[in-house]
């Protein structure tokens, strides 16, 4: 059996003793999981490693606890978010759904689109948009953003923004909103205001 670099076995020991989740570790370190648990079964006992709990029912208690009764429309979004990332190429940039919360919710609340400040259905949380189409789903690149409309989910700013850039899209909703031409300086104070929201999103 070939065996493991130490510095990858002291970074597995380091997250683990973080409650890391076995995906995380295995991302971050290529370890797979059934070796992970080997090796924390053996830092248990020898009392190297003892405040590491395996996932399971504790990991999503504190998820729930967390999303304040939310976690079944996070978790739903945030594996449809990393599963296209995956399908496009994309690096996704979030470790687990806890990491993704504060995106979702303020204050245990659902946020309101970023856009057009549209609260989601009761119960549900809206999707993160990419603002930089080029990268993928990850802390400093996301904003909530509605995905449904009541005259219908084409006019969502997820649908209709998807073919535009950011800056060009929010031009010609403003514009249409306000129904005249707008000046570069109500555009940029628009853009300044996302800008200032998804730099308070990464700092969470």
């Amino acid at each position: 059996m070939k065996a493991h670099d130490p510095e990858v076995k002291a970074k597995v020991l380091e997250l683990l003793q973080k409650n890391r989740s076995l995906n995380e570790i295995h991302n971050r370190t290529g370890i797979v999981p059934g070796t992970i648990e080997d090796w924390a079964s053996g830092w248990r006992r020898d009392g190297t490693l003892t405040a590491y709990k395996r996932e399971g029912a504790a990991f999503t208690q504190k998820a729930k606890l967390l999303s304040n009764g939310y976690y079944p429309s996070i978790r739903k979004r945030y594996h449809t978010i990393k599963r296209l990332d995956m399908l496009e190429g994309r690096e996704f940039g979030f470790n687990s759904p806890v990491e993704a919360i504060p995106y979702f919710l303020k204050d245990g609340q659902p946020r309101a689109c970023t856009y057009c400040g549209l609260n989601p259905p009761a119960g549900k949380v809206w999707n993160l948009d990419r603002l930089n189409s080029d990268l993928g789903h990850a802390p400093g690149n996301v904003v909530p953003c509605c995905g449904s409309n009541s005259v219908g989910n084409q006019m969502s700013c997820q649908a209709s923004k998807s073919k535009y850039p950011l800056r060009e899209w929010m031009a010609m909703n403003m514009a249409r909103a306000f129904g005249r031409p707008i000046t570069e300086e109500e555009l940029n104070v628009r853009i300044a205001r996302i800008a200032e929201l998804e730099a308070q999103l990464d700092r969470k």
